[in-house]
């Protein structure tokens, strides 16, 4: 974790009269409506393109946001894992949702793009188990870099079409493994609590789609990894 939110309290469910700033006045996520949850039903996420990669620019201005984690590395991308996940167990938010190019440095070819998208998946495995946030949802920014100027699927230009469905693919197969995290971490998480164990303490392993990716397995909050067998 980091500090940046450090005078930040977990915000928490107290009522409508509550004084407090940090705490929900009406939303109480265990509240039962109609058989289920209210986290159950409203399902909010925090958006990463919103909160974390967006520089406070508008249509007649640049950057005004400063940010500890802006930047082209892949220790900055780590960085905003680290302050994102603090601010989502602090804001009580269940899920979260990313671009690729909100969670990975741009590469200087397609093959280091996706080795950035496929290590930072990986670190959000770490973060997810810990504290047990889930994915809502992940998708694939064909908008922002100016290879997709004069669009995506829509560009006369098959090498830019070419690349805008291989950045699709790498995203669904990101979104599939960072999603079986989600199911994981819950799991984890809650045994870890409820044992006293360190969080991230409960061997767990995961499937793959398709033989070309990978196994994850996870134990005492390390990360090993193996191709799947055929």
């Amino acid at each position: 974790m980091t500090d940046y939110f450090a005078d930040v309290p977990v915000c928490r469910y107290e009522g409508p009269d509550t004084e407090n700033e940090f705490a929900f006045r009406h939303y109480n996520p265990d509240e039962i409506v109609m058989g289920k949850r209210l986290e159950d039903h409203l399902r909010f996420a925090v958006a990463y393109w919103h909160s974390f990669a967006w520089q406070g620019q508008d249509p007649f201005g640049g950057q005004t946001f400063q940010r500890p984690w802006f930047g082209d590395t892949m220790d900055l991308a780590k960085l905003k894992a680290d302050a994102a996940f603090e601010m989502f167990h602090r804001v009580g938010a269940p899920f979260f949702c990313f671009h690729d190019a909100d969670v990975r440095p741009e590469g200087d070819s397609f093959a280091e793009s996706l080795r950035n998208l496929e290590e930072i998946v990986d670190y959000f495995g770490v973060k997810m188990e810990a504290t047990g946030m889930r994915l809502l949802w992940g998708t694939a920014n064909l908008f922002t870099h100016r290879r997709f100027m004069a669009g995506a699927a829509t560009k006369p230009d098959p090498q830019v079409f070419a690349y805008a469905a291989a950045t699709l693919k790498s995203c669904m197969d990101a979104t599939y493994v960072v999603y079986d995290y989600s199911a994981v971490s819950v799991h984890s998480y809650s045994a870890s609590s409820a044992s006293g164990q360190p969080q991230g303490a409960v061997q767990t392993e995961r499937k793959c789609l398709n033989p070309d990716q990978r196994i994850f397995r996870w134990q005492g909050g390390k990360q090993q990894q193996q191709r799947c067998s055929t």
